[in-house]
């Protein structure tokens, strides 16, 4: 079905964004247990590239741009299912 390939790519677009882009590394706060995760400061970049990206994907027409609006039911069906 359509809004499962959009959203496992979308899913899949934002893992390789998540680990490609550079950002400043900064600590977490710390854990009772004493752990401090480590966080790159990544997320307003990757935002941007994702915004862009679709931009162009509807520039290209490769996107409907009311796609999300046209499969509403099945995408939410789809990520309450995945919540669970």
């Amino acid at each position: 079905e359509k809004s499962t390939i959009f959203l496992v790519s979308f899913f899949f677009s934002q893992l390789t964004l998540l680990k490609l882009v550079p950002g400043k590394p900064f600590d977490g706060p710390r854990a009772p247990s004493g752990h401090v995760p480590k966080y790159t400061d990544n997320g307003f970049v990757c935002f941007w590239i994702t915004i862009f990206g679709l931009a162009l994907l509807v520039y290209l027409k490769l996107l409907n741009p009311g796609f999300i609006y046209e499969n509403l039911g099945p995408i939410m069906t789809q990520l309450n299912f995945t919540a669970l």
